[in-house]
């Protein structure tokens, strides 16, 4: 569990920098459903509470729930590495919300958390100087270099690695990316010091990290539809039904990506599933204390621009949704 601190710590937020104001505006007002629907399954289950945290009438209620929200990815999206890389093809272009296109053109590049390695390939082959993906899992690095081998890239390698022990020398690297993945790792300030350290003087890190507090934040969308879950539902309830109906898919042969017969009970127990949980506030105060230079600040959902939001501490870090940032070492 992450300590709050009291601090006053201020990153100007910002619209996306290749996208027009009324796109933006128009989105800003689409995304208002999420609070909408929010509100209306709050209201539900204040009208019939669960006081007595049973897991029965919790199952109910997230099956109903789901039956109001629509399901965000397609449903064999886990179903292998291969369906997850097909389906995805690539990803980086949620950094062109904070930098110009063509950003990583003659760079030598680290992506951290490389997974199965689409995203750097995507980058290599745009034309990229060198992009190494560095990744904890054995089993994923070993995938991307299989299925990427064909390409015979001299640009593109994977290893296996521990963001928060880089085996790399000082200011080694051009540029940096990851997206994703911060938010999965035991201690970012950790990971954010040591991606600092490898990258040049002036060097940029972009980075998206998609937050605990943001409306899919759980990470557990393969069958949690509805925004903000954890406001509405005991956790431990919604990793169990996560749990069962990820056993059940996997009875069947689908949902290859996670390993077989995981069951999760909290959302930082070590599994893909894994959350530090810290906020934007703790995430930004590490950067600056590091470091780092906010050049730009990105949040998915565009009601997190309002100032009038911003300043309510309570709502602030769950209007915002995923974050993208544009990072340069000083």
């Amino acid at each position: 569990m992450i300590n709050e601190t009291n601090f006053v710590f201020i990153v100007k937020n910002s619209f996306p920098t290749n996208e027009s104001f009324l796109k933006s505006i128009a989105k800003q007002i689409f995304q208002l459903r999420f609070i909408v629907i929010w509100i209306f399954l709050k209201t539900i289950r204040w009208l019939r509470p669960n006081n007595n945290k049973d897991y029965l009438k919790d199952r109910e209620y997230i099956e109903w729930a789901n039956k109001v929200c629509k399901k965000t990815i397609s449903d064999d999206l886990h179903d292998s590495y291969l369906s997850y890389v097909e389906g995805v093809k690539g990803g980086s272009q949620v950094l062109n919300k904070v930098i110009s296109p063509e950003w990583w053109k003659g760079e030598y590049i680290l992506e951290v958390g490389s997974g199965l390695g689409q995203c750097s390939h995507q980058i290599a082959k745009m034309g990229a100087k060198k992009v190494v993906g560095i990744e904890h899992s054995y089993e994923k690095v070993n995938w991307s270099k299989t299925y990427f081998a064909e390409n015979n890239r001299k640009n593109l390698c994977f290893i296996q690695g521990n963001v928060e022990n880089l085996t790399f020398p000082d200011n080694e690297f051009d540029l940096a990316f990851s997206i994703s993945v911060l938010e999965h790792v035991k201690n970012p300030k950790k990971a954010l010091q040591e991606i600092y350290r490898v990258i040049k003087p002036g060097g940029k890190l972009l980075l998206c990290i998609d937050y605990f507090h943001a409306p899919g934040g759980n990470h557990l969308y393969d069958y949690i539809y509805f925004p903000w879950a954890t406001t509405l539902v005991n956790e431990s309830s919604l990793c169990q039904y996560w749990s069962e109906r990820l056993q059940k898919d996997q009875e069947k042969g689908k949902m290859g990506f996670y390993p077989s017969g995981i069951k999760i009970q909290n959302l930082g127990e070590g599994s893909e599933i894994q959350l530090n949980k810290w906020n934007s506030d703790q995430i930004e105060l590490a950067m600056d204390e590091i470091g780092w230079s906010v050049i730009k600040k990105v949040p998915s959902l565009y009601i997190g621009l309002l100032p009038i939001l911003r300043s309510i501490k309570s709502l602030k870090f769950y209007l915002q949704g995923p974050v993208t940032y544009e990072l340069t070492k000083n």
